[in-house]
């Protein structure tokens, strides 16, 4: 493992996103500060100040944004002098509009953000297209269920005449009412899908429509991984999820690495085929005795601390690519580990608490140990502590009055 003895000895890292996928931020600014990387963090348009707590963290700001490229790396240009570093950054994605900003704009940012750790514009534009994607990996060997993208009414009745439902709708961006309330939908006949996706459509969403393949969340493999600037290495690592919110589509709540030789022949073979350099992760749905093609996400994923905990620190490898020339060439060994997003599964056990085996399940998962938390740390608490600041104040009043304190009736 390459450290440094001082800070000032590595080039920083920039994690930017427009989301706020926490733990994935988390995971990266822990792996890369233990190492002597001086870390910032941008927010644009979302709330990312809970990980100012974090001892790795030099800064994490909230940044104005508009939805454009051109005001992305406005805001960028403004802001990076106030930082004080000398020298150029690492600039890491971790949603899709900002991969998509900064795959448009690179040329622009050139001279002063030449490390950016993104695939090419062309490629980013079509992944982040469900159509464009889903034909793109037929080409090249894949098998993909139909998908489509709208932006317009007019989009909404196509897809629903074409595609085969129960369909799943994934919301990319929302320009004029600010975040969505959801990260997928499954709309089980096309009346649904006419009513959801005009509203979603007049509130300024892009969806993402894809024909849903049957399966529960067991069935979904995964595969994070980064390709080398010069193409020639490939790092990776595969998971199963166990459990998703909401269940049958949406975020991991719990899964396990898992040693899935078809899936990472595949990507691999993919990835050369296109070209994609830089980091991603792609996901399949195992059905029929056959992996399914879903999505490839030309960013940071949400769930690579869970590869980090396996041994497989994509930031870090990234980094070291980019910033230093010193990426490991040799293959990493597989290792178990587990992985538990605490709110996904809260929420998940609150709202379909007679379908999930909270309790035996959940400590079954707590006493692994090879266990990664996606916002808990225990070298690093005061980002939990950040988030669940309103929690822990109801909590703590509510013993206060049962032990006594200032507000209890007395009798």
């Amino acid at each position: 493992m390459v450290n440094a003895s001082d800070n000032h000895r590595f080039p920083p890292a920039l994690l930017v996103t427009t989301g706020q996928p926490l733990g994935s931020l988390l995971g990266a600014a822990r792996g890369l500060g233990r190492r002597g990387v001086p870390v910032y963090v941008a927010g644009f348009a979302s709330d990312i100040t809970p990980l100012a707590a974090s001892r790795y963290c030099r800064a994490a700001v909230n940044l104005p944004f508009d939805g454009s490229s051109e005001f992305f790396q406005k805001s960028l240009r403004q802001w990076w002098p106030t930082t004080g570093e000398k020298a150029q950054p690492v600039i890491l994605p971790f949603s899709d509009q900002t991969a998509a900003c900064l795959a448009e704009c690179r040329h622009d940012l050139a001279g002063t953000f030449d490390r950016i750790c993104v695939a090419r514009s062309d490629l980013v534009s079509t992944l982040l297209d469900k159509r464009k994607s889903q034909e793109l990996a037929c080409r090249h060997g894949l098998f993909a269920p139909e998908a489509g993208t709208a932006t317009t009414f007019a989009d909404i009745e196509e897809l629903a005449g074409r595609l085969k439902f129960p369909v799943i709708v994934k919301p990319l961006s929302c320009r004029h009412r600010g975040a969505l309330p959801f990260k997928t939908e499954v709309y089980d006949t096309p009346e649904v899908m006419r009513v959801r996706g005009r509203r979603l459509i007049e509130a300024g969403a892009i969806l993402d429509c894809q024909e849903y393949v049957p399966g529960g969340d067991e069935s979904i493999e995964a595969y994070l991984f980064y390709r080398s600037a010069d193409g020639e290495t490939i790092h990776g690592s595969a998971a199963l999820k166990t459990r998703q919110f909401q269940p049958g589509a949406g975020i991991m709540a719990a899964g396990h690495t898992a040693e899935l030789a078809h899936v990472v022949e595949m990507t691999n073979a993919f990835l050369k085929e296109v070209d994609y350099r830089g980091l991603g992760g792609i996901e399949f749905k195992r059905y029929q005795d056959r992996s399914w093609f879903i999505e490839v996400n030309p960013r940071m994923e949400a769930i690579h601390p869970l590869a980090q905990r396996a041994g497989v620190d994509l930031a870090w490898l990234a980094y070291a690519d980019l910033a230093l020339d010193q990426l490991e060439r040799r293959p990493i060994p597989f290792r178990h580990a587990w992985y538990l997003d605490g709110a996904a599964y809260q929420n998940l056990v609150r709202r379909h608490r007679h379908e999930v085996p909270a309790i035996r399940e959940l400590l079954r998962l707590l006493i692994r140990p090879g266990l990664k938390c996606a916002i808990w740390d225990c070298r690093d608490p005061l980002p939990w502590l950040a988030i669940n600041r309103s929690m822990i104040a109801s909590t703590s009043g509510k013993t206060w009055k049962r032990l006594g304190g200032p507000g209890r009736r007395k009798i």
